[in-house]
């Protein structure tokens, strides 16, 4: 199910650029795509498969900001957003209205952190990964994770530490 729900993020991101909205406003016969647009460096698009949409919005050339969202036929609703800062951190994050979500930030050095909360069950919170590392290019390098789940009624977490 991930090389899916990564498929369903690399083909509409591979179906419409710059380059080819200057070529030909992204009309492709193998990849249809409606609703393309570029006004004011925004370029948006929507590409409709028999089991959900895409929406694509990305602020600029560079790609430093932008949108993505998943419509399944089942419901499932998928937001995604990136952002790269001006002094290079990098951030994403991810929702879905299941109850799922993701957030991850890089920072320049490459140090950072993220935390992912997996879909909840039966009114009961979803178990979490937490992660935060330092930068690769410090001499102590080393990471720290933490999974938290509900364990017969009580949330138990456990962390460890890379290198430890």
């Amino acid at each position: 199910m991930r090389a899916l729900e990564t498929l369903s993020l690399a083909f509409p991101l591979a179906a419409c650029d710059y380059i080819i909205y200057a070529v030909n406003q992204c009309q492709i016969p193998l990849t249809p795509l409606s609703g393309v647009t570029l006004n004011a460096g925004v370029l948006s698009y929507t590409r409709t498969y028999d089991d959900l949409e895409v929406k694509m919005i990305i602020s600029d050339s560079e790609y430093s900001s932008g949108s993505y969202q998943r419509t399944e036929n089942d419901g499932l609703v998928v937001n995604m957003s990136w952002s790269r800062d001006s002094d290079g951190t990098e951030r994403f994050n991810s929702t879905t209205n299941e109850g799922a979500s993701t957030a991850f930030v890089e920072f320049p050095d490459c140090s950072g952190n993220a935390t992912r909360v997996l879909t909840p069950s039966n009114g009961e919170p979803g178990p979490t990964l937490s992660a935060s590392w330092s930068s690769p290019t410090d001499s102590g390098f080393s990471g720290t994770f933490e999974w938290c789940d509900l364990v017969e009624g009580a949330i138990q977490c456990t962390t460890f530490t890379r290198p430890k």
